[in-house]
């Protein structure tokens, strides 16, 4: 079993990181050429520890919003005072800039990585190094905990997958140039049964992206043509499937300019099979990005802060984490200042906890929105000039 951090923004509402007005190339996928971001500049917060998180979500007027159940109990063993520095497995996550074990020198933005530490800060070390050579970005643990699934950075963006205890990874779109001008292939999610990965294809002679399935065995893939939308609209992202395995949520970007930052982002639900698809309401006046379904199904977790969109855009949109039932009833915010963080939220396996990216760090909390701390934040932050920045995160607590 895995629990999802799905991409986590390095700088976001009060740690928010400055930069100059482009985008990075993963915050519109299509790539066309190799391109960097100018180096960001924390904009530190009044105060870098979280102010008291409330013990209940907060229910929101719209939609059809009802009293909050409790909470579960903080997963058995782990230690909150210590910020669950006991939690076992490994954090596989996302990293750009320098290494974070400070072995490279150069301050490089493009260069995108996979690395994996225990949350105690021991094993820090980094999947499959140089390989592929085009970069690694969004990463996904297999169901067993025994694969990581990627996609290659710039200039080629497909599918690979890797053994988590190490080895070369191994090319999944075989049938994908990874070219801007034929198709890339980005932002893998395996299926609950680790049969079938969930991913966003782009068609370059078409100019759309939209979420392809590929079976893992015999390589077949389907194309949800549903889901599609023209690149001079926007484009999609992040896909998480329904326990069951008949439905995928996403979230479509909407950037009509290309020199402009996104203007938009929403949440849709398609079934695997193509039959139907919904858009899921967000909360009044803020975005809805970053998805993750719940174990049990029932809800669906997103953050109003998309971490891609926002990397480096320091007057970007609010963070902040909020739940919705797939049908989309129930929304409400569960988190406001979130650690002064608040994107790239994810269920724990039980279902009642929630991971999300905090101040510059990963974070657990209540499902609820309680009993909110870093994990180990003293050890698992890398943030800056000399360590590159993290980013990305999932954890793999069986081993």
């Amino acid at each position: 079993m895995r629990i999802r951090i799905a991409a986590a923004l390095i700088a976001i509402v009060a740690s928010t990181a400055s930069c100059s007005g482009a985008q990075p190339a993963t915050s519109q996928p299509p790539l066309t050429t190799s391109q960097s971001i100018s180096q960001p500049t924390s904009a530190v917060p009044t105060s870098t520890t979280s102010p008291a998180l409330s013990s209940a979500a907060t229910p929101l007027a719209s939609p059809a919003a009802t009293s909050s159940t409790s909470a579960g109990a903080t997963p058995t063993g782990l230690d909150v005072s210590a910020g669950y520095a006991d939690l076992p497995g490994w954090i596989v996550f996302e990293h750009f800039g320098q290494a974070p074990d400070g072995s490279t020198s150069t301050l490089d933005f493009h260069h995108r990585m996979i690395w994996l530490v225990h949350a105690n800060g021991s094993g820090l070390h980094e999947l499959a190094a140089g390989k592929p050579v085009d970069g690694k970005v969004s990463p996904d643990i297999s169901p067993d905990g025994s694969q990581v699934a990627f996609s290659s950075y710039d200039p080629l963006v497909r599918l690979w997958e890797a053994p988590i205890e190490g080895g070369d990874p191994v090319l999944i779109s075989t049938d994908c140039s990874g070219r801007f001008n034929d198709c890339q292939a980005y932002d893998p999610a395996y299926s609950a049964d680790g049969k079938k990965l969930a991913f966003v294809h782009f068609d370059g002679a078409r100019a759309e992206t939209a979420i392809a399935i590929r079976d893992l065995s015999s390589g077949q893939v389907t194309y949800l043509k549903s889901t599609a939308i023209s690149l001079s609209r926007g484009y999609l992202a992040q896909p998480s499937w329904s326990p069951d395995g008949k439905q995928i949520v996403y979230y479509r970007s909407l950037q009509p300019n290309p020199d402009e930052h996104v203007t938009d982002t929403r949440l849709f639900v398609v079934a695997a099979d193509d039959s139907a698809i919904s858009e899921l309401p967000q909360p009044l006046h803020r975005w809805a990005a970053d998805p993750d379904w719940s174990p049990d199904g029932s809800l669906i977790v997103f953050s109003s802060a998309p971490n891609r969109e926002t990397e480096g855009w320091a007057d970007g949109p609010t963070g902040g984490i909020y739940t919705i039932r797939p049908d989309g009833t129930d929304l409400r915010q569960v988190c406001t200042t979130c650690l002064n963080g608040g994107s790239a939220p994810s269920w724990t396996p039980d279902g009642e906890h929630i991971l999300f990216w905090g101040y510059r760090s990963w974070a657990l909390m209540d499902r609820d929105g309680g009993r909110a701390a870093h994990i180990n934040q003293a050890a698992l932050t890398w943030f800056g000039d000399r360590l590159g920045f993290g980013y990305a995160a999932f954890l793999q607590p069986t081993r």
